[in-house]
């Protein structure tokens, strides 16, 4: 299962991220969560070979390419940070997202949230991370992607990971 968020931003103000491996600055695009049915699974990424409840992926562009669908087509294009997410205490940066969750109860529909910073759910890589080539999980995966998996995993209560289940039931399979 998944969710998006996205935002829209004023001239100058998009968040950025730039350093390590990257060898251009690449600006935010979109988040989105990846959950399972239960939490022994959801994660795209596995840690010590298991899958875990959740993923976030916070997509960003490289600055040169006017919007995803341009970077998408180039080799520098699209960067992904990748989060995972373990059972443990509550992520207060979390609960703003999932206390919506339930207002999108049909595949493909929608809710507009409160605009809130995109800082609080990401935590930021300076060190203990992964990083490779690879591909989305889409139907072609034809679209070259660096990814930067963040290696601590960011806590998520049972409460929290209680309200992105009840959403699977409307999702269709993969």
């Amino acid at each position: 299962m998944a969710a998006t968020l996205s935002g829209k931003y004023a001239e100058g103000t998009c968040p950025m991220v730039s350093g390590g491996p990257l060898t251009a600055p690449y600006k935010f695009s979109q988040l989105h969560f990846h959950w399972g049915p239960d939490i022994s699974e959801g994660s795209e990424h596995t840690m010590e070979c298991r899958r875990l409840p959740a993923e976030l992926h916070a997509v960003h562009i490289n600055s040169k390419y006017p919007n995803q669908e341009a970077a998408l087509q180039e080799k520098d294009g699209v960067v992904i940070l990748a989060y995972l997410f373990v059972p443990g205490q509550a992520n207060a940066a979390l609960q703003e997202f999932v206390k919506d969750l339930p207002h999108i109860n049909k595949v493909h529909s929608a809710f507009r949230v409160i605009p809130r910073p995109v800082g609080p759910l990401v935590p930021q890589f300076t060190k203990d991370y992964f990083t490779y080539w690879g591909a989305v999980t889409s139907p072609s995966c034809s679209h070259l992607i660096q990814w930067l998996v963040f290696r601590e995993p960011i806590e998520l209560s049972p409460d929290q990971v209680s309200l992105l289940l009840p959403i699977c039931l409307f999702s269709p399979p993969y």
